[in-house]
């Protein structure tokens, strides 16, 4: 099967967490032509890992790639996961696809994660967010860090021409800039 590494896209999807209204983007790894569904249904995400070969490898997998791909691809509704499992050579030697909603059950008799946890958790953080970025400016960007020991997180306003940037000029200088929390 020919394979393109090379070629890629973003999605746009808008999705609700409890009272948020989320508008988000992200990579698409792959397009499923053999999928008649529209978009997101015919998405899929591609990872690769070391091949596992031990209880303590399989656990550790379970409990930190799949819950980074679960969240990955639960909001933007990606509903396909692709790993591909490589020797030590960088050899691919096994090939498992798992749905996306299946994955919190593959990791529940284990208690490795909750979704709803995860969920909970980008529910507070939202709602904190919304507090700690109060400046209706598309000109301004804060900076949010996640301090290890992983127990405080700050956000902080930036200068301008600190590098943190990401909205070109073209865009904020167009005056169509939407109203920050609109829905």
């Amino acid at each position: 099967v020919p394979f393109n590494n090379t070629a890629g896209f973003c999605t746009v999807a808008r999705c609700r967490l409890n009272d948020h209204s989320i508008v988000l983007s992200g990579e698409v790894d792959c397009d499923l032509k053999n999928v008649p569904e529209a978009p997101p249904g015919n998405y899929a995400e591609i990872k690769s890992h070391r091949l596992l070969q031990s209880q303590r490898q399989e656990r550790s997998f379970k409990q930190w790639k799949l819950m980074k791909t679960w969240a990955q691809c639960f909001l933007p509704g990606v509903p396909k996961v692709i790993v591909g499992f490589r020797d030590d050579e960088g050899v691919l030697r096994e090939l498992n696809e798992y749905r996306t909603m299946d994955i919190p059950r593959m990791v529940k008799d284990q208690n490795l994660w909750d979704p709803c946890v995860c969920v909970n958790f980008m529910d507070r953080f939202l709602s904190w967010l919304k507090t700690a970025v109060v400046k209706d400016d598309p000109n301004v960007t804060y900076l949010i860090q996640y301090d290890d020991p992983f127990n405080v997180i700050t956000a902080e306003e930036q200068k301008p021409g600190s590098g943190h940037e990401f909205l070109p000029a073209w865009y904020t200088s167009s005056g169509t800039v939407p109203t920050l929390y609109a829905s």
